[in-house]
């Protein structure tokens, strides 16, 4: 469909899958191991085991890790020297490993106290902002202080004048009103006593008197016919009564204002005297707040030093030659060391363990196994894995490096051709053409002498020329095995090993129990010519320049082989 929207979706595993197939194929065309890793192949290597390989890669070996396991070539020098110096590259790969973690951790420390360096002035920066802040509000809290003063001030003033005055005018008119009014009343109270009196006497008299009391109180005037009239006496109780009550009424009232303005005098003193206290803490207050800025104006002046030493700090930290860069700078070059060094330490551990089967006779048993260097981990631990891989070798070769059964075996080259039908003379002629003298040792021509053995490997070979040499001559020929086989187990239908350190080689000079070498040694450092090969093998004897005389004269050839076996 020609829509968007209907496609199939990309599958990102698969390109994933492509990509990696292309890479790991770029880098087996630049010589590289699958994991991007320099390749070295030796040009002439041991062939390997299908079963093997599988089984290496199984156990972690990757891209040519796997290769020099399988395929290591047997040095020149014995197990002893080969393990020896291999233990001391390990621990120089082990001193490498921790200077390496070293570096690891002393770059991340460095990185750690940059950023605790970056992170201090951060907060330092927020500390004088924080300060600022601070001093703002004790700014906003001294002028509140100072408006609660004012406010203090006010009602001191005020109260203040409320309690000189006491009372204003308008009190003391009301007041002077109120006793007018009482007096009054009082007068009012006495008029009606003395009309109440007036009604005593008769009524001629009460005439007059109503007369009098009218003009006089205000009183009822009027003229009655009769005798006393006696209420008079109560009405006269009764406006006394009023009277007092009135005077004590008023007195009351009086009283009762002049206190309540006595109180109000005091609450009005009271007010003034608190409005007082109230500033004198104010102005406490206010001085103690003058300290407080001093102190946090002196906080804000070393807050911004702490800044500049922060960034100071930082600049250096930052800049300085022992840096997190130069400790990633260092790590890297390490890590190259690091991985050079294992990859040297591990063929010297594999040489010494090539050198542990050749002696041992044993070419299954693996002591250094493959995945001791971790990527994920920067190869760490790597060295103290390959020392444990020594030790157990070690170990091993001490308890299974016993004595074998320790052959001489004389050969006459001449009895030897003679019974293969092949005369002298022809031999003869052969070595002056330059073509050499074959040589075959057979497994039946040892199994004359001790039949039902295994393991033949040879520990010496010499040659004896019996032929006339003129004074000062030497013999110039060279001895070269060109085949050899060892019988690895009692089954003699098992397949032998073959051409274990091929093509070797002696120079022939004196012919008298030649073995090729100035001085014999056999606890040298170095295997033997021919050591640790098969006795039954192949050989070649050939005569480097002409020596007509020398052939003439030369009636054998004799083969001194030296070699250990086991019984079967």
């Amino acid at each position: 469909l020609d829509s968007p929207y209907f496609r199939i979706a990309l599958n990102r595993e698969l390109v994933q899958n492509w990509d990696t197939t292309e890479a790991r194929l770029r880098n087996l065309r630049h010589n590289r191991t699958l994991d991007g890793k320099p390749l070295q192949l030796p040009l002439f290597a041991a062939p390997l085991d299908p079963r093997a390989l599988m089984s290496a890669y199984g156990s972690g070996a990757t891209g040519g890790g796997a290769g020099r396991l399988l395929g290591q070539e047997i040095p020149h020098y014995r197990f002893n020297i080969m393990h020896n110096r291999a233990s001391a590259a390990v621990e120089n790969l082990i001193q490498f490993g921790s200077t390496l973690l070293s570096l690891l951790e002393r770059k991340e420390g460095a990185q750690l106290q940059e950023m605790q360096q970056q992170q201090a002035w951060d907060m330092a920066k927020q500390a004088v902002v924080l300060q600022q802040l601070v001093q703002q509000v004790e700014t906003e809290g001294r002028k509140a202080l100072l408006a609660s003063r004012a406010i203090a001030e006010s009602r001191l003033a005020y109260y203040g004048k409320l309690a000189d005055e006491v009372v204003n005018a308008g009190e003391v008119a009301a007041g002077v009103l109120h006793l007018q009014g009482r007096v009054m009343e009082g007068i009012a109270s006495i008029s009606q006593g003395i009309g109440e009196a007036l009604k005593l006497p008769p009524n001629e008299v009460s005439a007059v008197g109503g007369v009098i009391a009218g003009g006089a109180g205000g009183a009822i005037v009027g003229a009655g016919s009769g005798g006393w009239r006696l209420e008079g006496a109560t009405g006269i109780a009764t406006a006394g009564a009023q009277r007092v009550a009135t005077s004590s009424r008023g007195a009351a009232e009086a009283l009762d204002r002049t206190e309540q303005y006595r109180r109000r005098h005091q609450e009005w003193m009271q007010a003034e005297e608190q409005a007082q206290r109230e500033i004198e803490q104010i102005d406490a207050q206010l001085a103690v707040h003058d300290e407080q800025a001093k102190v946090t104006a002196e906080q804000l002046r070393q807050t911004e030093v702490l800044v500049e030493q922060a960034a100071t700090t930082y600049q250096f930290l930052s800049k300085r030659f022992t840096s997190a860069q130069l400790y990633q700078w260092l790590n890297g070059q390490f890590a190259t060391f690091y991985y050079q060094a294992y990859d040297t330490t591990l063929s010297l551990c594999l040489a010494a363990e090539a050198c542990w089967q050749y002696e041992i006779a044993d070419f299954k048993t693996r002591f250094v196994q493959p995945g001791a260097w971790k990527d994920s981990y920067r190869g760490l631990t790597a060295g103290e894995s390959l020392k444990l891989n020594l030790m157990k070798m070690e170990a091993a070769y001490l308890q299974r490096n016993d004595r074998k059964l320790e052959i001489t075996k004389t050969v006459s080259v001449r009895r030897l051709l003679e019974t293969a039908e092949k005369p002298w003379t022809t031999v003869v002629q052969d070595l002056s053409k330059d073509g050499g003298l074959k040589i075959e040792l057979s497994k039946a021509l040892f199994e004359r002498d001790y039949p039902d053995q295994y393991l033949r490997r040879i520990k010496r070979v010499s040659v004896t020329l019996p032929a006339v040499l003129g004074p000062y001559q030497n013999v110039a020929a060279m001895l070269t095995q060109t085949y050899s086989q060892v019988q690895m187990s009692a089954d003699p239908d098992a397949t032998p090993w073959e051409n274990m350190r091929a093509s070797q080689q002696i120079a022939l000079s004196s012919g008298m129990d030649d073995d090729g070498m100035f001085t014999l040694n056999f606890d040298d450092e170095r295997y033997l010519p021919f050591e640790g090969t098969g006795a039954v093998s192949n050989w070649n004897l050939k005569f480097t320049r002409s020596t007509p005389e020398l052939l003439a004269s030369l009636n054998d050839v004799i083969l001194k082989i030296s070699y250990t076996a086991v019984s079967a």
